[in-house]
């Protein structure tokens, strides 16, 4: 299940967007491992439209500031596919860690977004902790046999239980807690700013590269998708392909949440 849930903070303009996930049917369907890290995924753009009155296509997105807390991104081999190889950002358009962001107009024409220009690479988050998004295994109930009939609303239920009482031995630290910083977009024209925290090792950083040039949709949009990494299943690096696997009677869990404020606006 997916619980999106909004928060607004009265005068100082912070809203707060949470996405919490937590995986129950596999754990109840499954009779062999099978590989589990879906990502999540929105088109942002938080420039000011040209017009109130009409929908034309947004500005694009050459204007917003990006920061990511990362030292590395994943290398990627042909049609975009990460080989597991940790790259240094240093020194190259990669780095997008100076403190007030880069401006992402001045670093597209440089990447190779998999025959367009842009970016369409993961980013290995600092500090990642694996029992932050964890897989927890039932003690409830035994074990189910293939094929045995059983109450799936039952089962749910004892799974539902049996995090919160996972919750309760790790002395109260929710899983909210261990996500840390991943990432901030600003416009400065709008003074409008996107934080994103979580609990996932890899930020994938999408700049819209394949939507329509005809239409001025490319480059209208960025994507911060939060997500463990792409291709992992098929990493032959040790323990790789371990952490995207879910088994029977296991639990996924993930935690992303997006802080929106407002700053003062630059004005021409």
């Amino acid at each position: 299940m997916t619980a999106w849930l909004l928060k607004a903070y009265g005068h100082a303009c912070v809203v707060s967007l949470v996405q919490v996930s937590a995986i129950l049917l596999p754990s109840l369907l499954l009779v062999s491992p099978r590989p589990l890290y879906p990502p999540s995924c929105s088109f942002l753009n938080q420039a000011l439209p040209p017009s109130l009155l009409s929908l034309p296509p947004p500005p694009q997105a050459h204007d917003h500031f990006l920061h990511v807390n990362a030292s590395h991104i994943l290398e990627v081999g042909p049609n975009q596919i990460p080989t597991g190889v940790l790259q240094p950002v240093e020194g190259t358009p990669f780095d997008l860690r100076d403190g007030s962001g880069s401006q992402l107009g001045n670093r597209i024409p440089l990447i190779d977004g998999g025959g367009k220009p842009g970016f369409d690479h993961c980013y290995v988050i600092e500090d990642y902790d694996p029992a932050a998004s964890r897989r927890v295994t039932s003690t409830k109930g035994g074990k189910k046999e293939k094929g045995e009939n059983v109450d799936k609303r039952k089962q749910a239920e004892a799974q539902g239980e049996m995090m919160e009482e996972e919750e309760e031995r790790e002395e109260g630290k929710s899983i909210r807690n261990q996500a840390r910083y991943m990432a901030s977009l600003t416009e400065k024209e709008s003074g409008r700013v996107m934080h994103v925290y979580g609990t996932q090792p890899g930020l994938q950083i999408y700049t819209a590269n394949w939507l329509s040039e005809e239409k001025g949709e490319q480059h209208g949009a960025v994507c911060l998708e939060t997500e463990f990494f792409p291709n992992a299943i098929n990493d032959p690096t040790e323990g790789a392909a371990e952490s995207v696997v879910l088994r029977p009677g296991q639990v996924y869990r993930h935690f992303t949440y997006h802080v929106f404020q407002t700053i003062p606006r630059e004005r021409e």
